[in-house]
């Protein structure tokens, strides 16, 4: 990572779900983009049980060598959820997220994918900002949809990105 207002040299990895070490990573990563949320990080063990889930895939981000984010999906025919994303809070603000869904988009639309939804929590100003610059619309709420570990009910927004969009360039 750089100091420096750059972005450092990204990739992007699959993750094998079924392995000890990639849902280990995950859980960890989980943890640590999502501290000071207030939310629940997921265990190793819930990302282990992603595996079942037939369509599902798992990325991590890397900048030299070093795990600065992450992404969970699901694919179903020519739609997919993105289930979760998240970056470390020392790597936020280099665009890690933005290219992270570009991505995404790419193994979707290699895929022959077309849509590709998401639920963000009404009050995650940040990533919903990421997400409507990236061409995702709002297209419905779930009210009192996510329970933050303190008991709180926080709305969901309900949003979906069109895959090989000809407008989306423009």
């Amino acid at each position: 990572m750089t100091g420096h207002g750059r972005m450092a040299a990204l990739h992007m990895a699959f993750v094998s779900l079924e392995g000890e070490n990639g849902p280990d990573l995950l859980s960890h990563l989980h943890e640590l983009a999502f501290a000071g949320q207030d939310e629940k990080p997921w265990s190793a063990e819930e990302f282990r049980q992603m595996v079942v889930l037939q369509g599902v895939s798992a990325a991590v981000a890397y900048v030299d060598e070093i795990p600065v984010g992450f992404a969970l999906w699901r694919r179903v025919l020519d739609e997919a959820e993105l289930i979760t994303i998240g970056v470390v809070p020392a790597a936020r603000g280099q665009g890690y997220a933005r290219h992270m869904l570009t991505f995404i988009g790419e193994q979707l639309k290699a895929a022959g994918g077309e849509k590709l939804f998401l639920e963000v929590r009404a009050d995650n100003a940040p990533a919903i900002d990421l997400y409507r610059s990236s061409g995702f619309q709002e297209i419905g709420q779930r009210r009192r949809y996510y329970q933050t570990q303190s008991g709180k009910r926080v709305d969901a927004l309900c949003l979906m990105l069109i895959l090989n969009n000809p407008d989306a360039d423009k």
